[in-house]
């Protein structure tokens, strides 16, 4: 039952027609990760974030090109304490940060992919994520913020935040997911599910501003980082989330490096259903991924 209610959900997830894509269009992959090196003490380390964001990179930018389109990479990494960009070295803070992706330069057709991996939390119930090495408060990032800021873009925009608490943009009851009161997940209520996805279904609207999100968890769950994964090659190198969303997406890990998947097309509810498919139960109750939901899908890649 619970296997044809996701694949149901799927169906209604992407009955409508998907953003078309005309002429030479490019992929821009802007990829921010944190190890968190020079936090203080009480930090957990993630160490595993600079394997993330390098796969993320390898394998977004092969599916760009097996997909007939330019790929343009904006990195921004941890370096001596301090939130970089890989190509002029220059600090970051936030409001930075964000001025700096509202500065990018693209054209309707355009596919924005704004990845994050790293630490994150929820305050008053709204999510952040940390892109101060120090983690300082004063550089949490709201990823209602980040939204606005691709929304202002010419393209088609989503975000894939591995972090934890990263799910308050989106909507678990939409799916009738039922959650106990640490966080975890404990199953889906089909009565609830199912008058969601038929209202959707009714509804043939994009996320408010063209901004998709897919979190790696709830805004009351954490990211998990740094497990082996019992079976899987190379595991315990990257973070859960994003181990199981390469895996949909081709990358080879017994190689560590971009490969083709077996499907021809890449959409936003595809890779989300790809994890949900493909992860460990044990993980996915701790770790529930979360995409906004709409009955309007969004195509990344083709190469039909």
């Amino acid at each position: 039952m619970m296997k044809f209610l996701s694949l149901m959900l799927l169906i209604l997830a992407v009955s409508c027609s998907p953003y078309p894509q005309d002429g030479k269009a490019t992929a821009v992959l802007i990829s921010v990760s944190l190890t968190y090196e020079g936090s203080p003490e009480y930090v957990n380390r993630l160490l595993c974030t600079a394997n993330d964001s390098r796969a993320v990179e390898e394998e977004m930018k092969l599916l760009a090109e097996a997909s007939g389109m330019d790929f343009e990479l904006h990195k921004f990494m941890e370096e001596n304490n301090h939130l970089i960009d890989a190509e002029k070295r220059t600090i970051y803070g936030k409001d930075k940060l964000l001025s700096y992706i509202k500065g990018i330069g693209t054209s309707p057709g355009d596919i924005i992919i704004f990845y994050f991996s790293g630490h994150g939390i929820a305050v008053n119930g709204e999510s952040m994520i940390v892109v101060d090495p120090g983690c300082k408060e004063d550089d949490f990032l709201a990823l209602s913020d980040i939204s606005d800021a691709l929304s202002s873009l010419d393209g088609d925009s989503c975000m894939i935040i591995d972090a934890c608490q990263s799910g308050s943009e989106t909507e678990s009851e939409l799916a009738g997911e039922v959650f106990s009161t640490t966080g975890d997940y404990i199953g889906t209520n089909i009565g609830n599910a199912l008058s969601s996805a038929f209202r959707l279904s009714f509804s043939a609207r994009p996320p408010e501003d063209d901004v998709y999100i897919l979190a790696s968890c709830t805004e009351n769950q954490n990211s998990l980082a740094n497990m082996d994964i019992s079976g899987a090659i190379n595991s315990g190198k990257y973070s859960v989330f994003t181990y199981y969303m390469l895996c949909y997406l081709g990358y080879d890990f017994a190689k560590e490096k971009a490969d083709l998947p077996s499907t021809g097309m890449i959409t936003f509810y595809s890779i989300y259903q790809g994890i949900k498919d493909s992860m460990a139960d044990e993980f996915w109750e701790k770790q529930t991924a979360q995409p906004v939901r709409t009955p309007i899908d969004l195509i990344l890649f083709s190469f039909i």
